[in-house]
């Protein structure tokens, strides 16, 4: 208690300035609240293909491929809290770890994006509600925590924006590896973030400030990366490689977009080029048949090359996919503007969430091996909001839309509005991304990021367009009493 009547604690609560604390506090309570309140209504825990997995990298803690650990250190977490292998309760701790997002975008929306109250509460409670949230909290999947990291990240980015010093550097560069370490499509993050503080120098004002906090973001980015990136690949394959990345699977998902175009003679003179076209007709199969299936081209390129090696095999992967990319460029942008497509529409893609989706075998053994639990005893049951789910799908062109709205607003004094431009250029990035590297599919819960900045660009484009009204009735007014006078 001490602590709270010191000046640091002061200074604290003064740095959240014009957002008090304690209304940050009240809306995480009410955010729970809900949160809790429908899951009283819908309990059912539901499961996924990659569920085994992640119990798997909880229990023994070691990054593999395909994924990195944050996820799997999260449910660790959750474990040692509840004192065991509790399934049940890591959704309740997902719906917790959910609610917090309506305190961020408070926050950011009163902060940044100069949002009045009411606007900033109107956005919070549309993620606490929103529908996508609420089913992939209910998942052993780890996009619903990634959210929550995202958003956190995000707020380190605007925080360095806002005021460029050493001491936020190590926030940024800290944020800008977070969201790469749950989910490897993040990857780009490091640098943009980098790029976007690196802009900041263009400016006279505090550029030695500025300087300051880009060598130290550098620093501490290029340090975890490389340090995961160490650990990851230790794990893996049993020798530190710094080029490993932090899942190994890059190379595996970019060549399941690129593999249907590869013709004879794409990959002559490369190493593997001939295990990799040895069947042309079965890279017209599904990308996930090339990443998934034992018997596809890269898994016996893995096999017969690379001892077995999931992460040397993503190397070579990732330069066969670039070339191939290269010699077919339109088929693959014709791809690209297809993928892009299904963001707008409504459709469920490869797996309908909002019922229960159908389980690898291989699920049931790694919950009996790492969790000594019999997985034909929990219950598989569509969740209770799956009708608002499914209709929530049709409010996806909005947020998408959102992300490109929100550029033009920010060509009018874009210095000014640096965080709206910002997190426009943070959306599409990911929606470019995403759809580059995952274009032979389309994966539901990947838009969730979407919906989350779109909901913050949307929040800051009202706030930028009605600040204008009140400051033309203030000079109107004060105009008519100078004349008055």
């Amino acid at each position: 208690m001490a602590f709270l009547a010191t000046d640091r604690f002061q200074r604290i609560v003064q740095a959240l300035s014009p957002v008090r604390l304690r209304s940050l506090v009240l809306i995480f309570a009410g955010a729970a609240a809900i949160k809790l309140l429908i899951l009283a209504v819908d309990h059912t825990l539901a499961f996924h293909s990659d569920s085994g997995s992640y119990l798997q990298d909880a229990v023994t803690l070691r990054a593999s491929w395909p994924r990195p650990l944050g996820y799997g250190l999260f449910i660790r977490l959750v474990f040692l809290l509840t004192g065991g292998v509790h399934i049940k309760a890591l959704m309740l701790f997902q719906s917790l770890t959910g609610a917090l997002l309506a305190p961020i975008v408070y926050f950011v929306g009163r902060r940044f994006l100069t949002a009045g109250p009411r606007l900033a509460l109107v956005a919070a409670l549309l993620v606490t509600l929103s529908p996508g949230n609420l089913v992939i909290e209910r998942f052993m999947l780890s996009d619903a925590v990634t959210s929550t990291v995202l958003a956190l990240s995000l707020v380190g980015l605007l925080l360095y924006l806002e005021r460029p010093s050493a001491r936020r550097g190590l926030v940024l560069g800290i944020a800008a590896v977070l969201p790469l370490l749950f989910r490897a499509i993040w990857a780009y993050l490091p640098a943009l973030y980098l790029v976007m503080a690196a802009l900041l120098l263009l400016r006279r004002e505090g550029r030695r400030q500025a300087l300051r906090g880009l060598v130290t973001a550098t620093v501490v980015t290029v340090c975890v990366y490389l340090g995961y990136s160490a650990v990851f690949s230790r794990s893996s394959t049993g020798e530190v490689d710094l080029g490993a990345g932090t899942s190994g699977f890059s190379g595996w998902v970019l060549w399941g977009s690129v593999a249907r175009f590869a013709e004879a003679g794409d990959l002559e003179g490369f190493a593997g080029g001939d295990v990799l076209l040895s069947d042309l007709e079965s890279l017209q199969r599904n990308g996930s048949y090339q990443i998934w299936d034992f018997t596809s081209t890269a898994h016996q390129l893995r096999e017969q090359r690379y001892g077995g090696s999931f992460v040397d095999t993503n190397k070579a992967l990732l330069h066969a996919s670039w070339r191939i990319l290269c010699r077919h460029p339109l088929q693959f942008g014709l791809q690209f503007l297809q993928a892009v497509g299904r963001f707008f529409t409504g459709e469920p893609g490869n797996a309908d969430l909002s019922r229960p989706v159908e389980i690898d075998p291989s699920v049931g053994r790694d919950f009996a091996t790492y969790g000594g639990i019999d997985f034909s005893t929990l219950p598989q049951r569509p969740p209770e909001v799956g009708p608002a789910y499914r209709a929530w799908r049709g409010s996806r062109w909005l947020f998408v839309s959102a992300l490109f709205v929100g550029l033009p607003i920010t060509l009018w004094r874009p210095y000014r509005r640096r965080m709206l431009l910002a997190l426009s250029l943070v959306g599409i990035s990911y929606l470019l991304v995403v759809n580059v590297a995952i274009g032979f599919i389309f994966v539901e819960r990947y838009f969730l990021p979407v919906e989350y900045i779109g909901t913050l660009i949307l929040m800051g484009s009202l706030a930028a367009l009605w600040r204008r009204r009140p400051r033309a009735h203030r000079q109107s007014a004060a105009r008519n009493e100078n004349v008055s006078d």
